[in-house]
């Protein structure tokens, strides 16, 4: 079972995206409206497919396959996120791309001071100005 943690978090736009027909939740699509986006992680591969691309492809056939990897899609092995939590991950990959850059620690400063002044100044980066820092556009 694919979880969450395991994606590769490189590219956001496809990660938060339909893998059918690649809207994402900022457009104004059915993510907005439905509010959910449905991840085949049950049996492996992890795209993302909005509401209503789901409920077009298995009205038509039992399973489909995943427009990227070609894993059998099945309504069983879906489960829903809703907006929330896919800006909860958005978020956490961004924070987790900071520490990969941002990663000193209590040792590397003279004072708990200037430690602690660090520590706010990647936090505010993680706010606010990673997105722009990644090329990432909501």
């Amino acid at each position: 079972m694919v979880t969450y943690a395991d994606i590769d978090l490189i590219d956001d736009r496809n990660l938060f995206s339909c893998a059918i027909c690649g809207l994402s939740e900022g457009d104004s699509s059915n993510l907005t409206t439905q509010n959910t986006l449905q991840t085949n992680a049950t049996v492996g591969c992890g795209h993302q497919f909005c509401t209503s691309c789901v409920e077009r492809e298995l009205s038509r056939r039992k399973t489909f396959p995943c427009p990227i990897c070609e894993t059998l899609v099945k309504r069983v092995t879906l489960s829903t996120r809703t907006l929330d939590d896919v800006q909860c991950e958005k978020d956490t990959s961004w924070r987790r791309r900071i520490l990969k850059i941002y990663n000193k620690a209590e040792k590397d400063f003279p004072t708990l001071l200037e430690y602690n002044n660090y520590l706010e100044e990647v936090e505010d980066i993680s706010e606010f100005d990673l997105p722009l820092l990644l090329g990432v556009t909501s």
